[in-house]
């Protein structure tokens, strides 16, 4: 069995760019996956992707009842399916293809993903799977330290801020995971770069690039340190920021808010990458003693050369804690900064105790 990240041969390279014709002609889309799931739409469940596999366990069984169901069971719910099911539905072509390239495990009469596919923006992306679905209904999450998530609602609200930006002819995706921001932009420049400090998510993204039949570098660097720009650019980074209200959500590849935003503009201010342009989604503690986000933005910035910033609050982002949620003493139980919903009030509390006033998801855009 082959591997769909091992891009060594011109067959598998053919393979993959043959995958997003066949899996469009079976429905497998953004639109069917949030009308299977009964979701208002796909970035709901791109930002609750456990609860939606645990809340649609009783249609599981109907989901083998057509190829696109048998998509959207392996590859968005991570569960199984029986053999002689996947068979039935799954035309020739593709159960070929999806055994020769590695994307599915067969074991003790079952089939299983060995990865994700997410559909999105008229194109697909591979990534790992956060979980699996066990026999009992049950969820299994994943240990790796190195996991690519699949493009997550963080993506989709920065997208929302993004535009193609004609004043640069290079676009830069920093942390880019899986390389969705990258890829769903990249028409719009001459060259494309998909940066991240993960040699697995840098293997991802150029499989994503290939795959969709898009031309663009994908390179591991760590933009904490590395010098990334050769030339004034646009770069977009969806920040893996959180708030480490326990020990358990310090997750390996995080990082605090003024961090990433002091990373990528200084990629900015100097050298061969001066003058060009940042945007970056985080999230944002801001203590009492700061009457905005972007005051507190401005405060971290205030040692940089740069010729302008705006920032635009998301308020009604699934991140964001108001001041009336910590004075109460419990934020909303599908606050996407929980690890579980059970977590309401030790987040508040977290919050309280540091003296924040508010949680503030954003996307700021700097230029040099």
């Amino acid at each position: 069995m082959r591997d769909a990240l091992e891009l060594a041969d011109t067959r598998l390279i053919s393979q993959l760019r043959a995958l997003p014709e066949i899996l469009h002609d079976l429905d497998f889309t953004a639109e069917r996956i949030a009308r299977t799931l009964d979701a208002p739409d796909v970035s709901e469940v791109l930002g609750n992707s456990a609860r939606y596999a645990l809340q649609t366990e009783d249609v599981a069984d109907e989901l083998v009842n057509s190829a696109a169901g048998v998509m959207i069971q392996l590859f968005v719910r991570n569960g199984f399916v029986a053999e002689e099911h996947y068979h039935q539905q799954m035309p020739a072509v593709l159960s070929d293809l999806a055994a020769d390239i590695g994307l599915v495990s067969r074991q003790r009469g079952q089939v299983r993903a060995r990865l994700s596919i997410t559909p999105l923006f008229g194109k697909y992306f591979f990534s790992d799977r956060l979980f699996t679905v066990e026999p009992s209904g049950s969820l299994t999450f994943s240990t790796r330290d190195d996991i690519v998530m699949p493009p997550h609602s963080s993506s989709l609200h920065l997208l929302e801020s993004l535009a193609v930006d004609d004043s640069f002819n290079a676009l830069v995706d920093v942390g880019c995971g899986c390389g969705v921001l990258g890829l769903a932009l990249a028409s719009g420049y001459a060259s494309t770069m998909l940066v991240d400090v993960s040699p697995r998510a840098v293997r991802f993204a150029q499989a994503n690039a290939v795959m969709n039949d898009i031309a663009a570098t994908a390179k591991a660097a760590d933009v904490t340190r590395d010098r990334l720009l050769d030339v004034p650019a646009h770069v977009v980074f969806n920040a893996p920021t959180t708030i480490p209200y326990d020990s358990a959500v310090g997750e390996p590849g995080m990082m605090t808010a003024e961090t990433a935003l002091t990373s990528a503009v200084g990629q900015l201010s100097q050298g061969p990458g001066r003058g060009g342009r940042a945007q970056v989604f985080v999230v944002v503690e801001v203590p009492h003693e700061f009457a905005s986000a972007e005051e507190l933005i401005r405060n971290w910035l205030c040692s940089f050369e740069f010729s302008r910033l705006e920032v635009r609050a998301l308020p009604h982002s699934p991140f964001r804690v108001s001041s009336e949620m910590i004075a109460l003493g419990s934020v909303d139980p599908h606050c996407l900064l929980l690890r579980r919903s059970s977590d309401a009030r030790a987040l508040a509390h977290y919050l309280d105790s540091r003296g924040t006033r508010e949680v503030v998801p954003l996307v700021a855009s700097v230029w040099g």
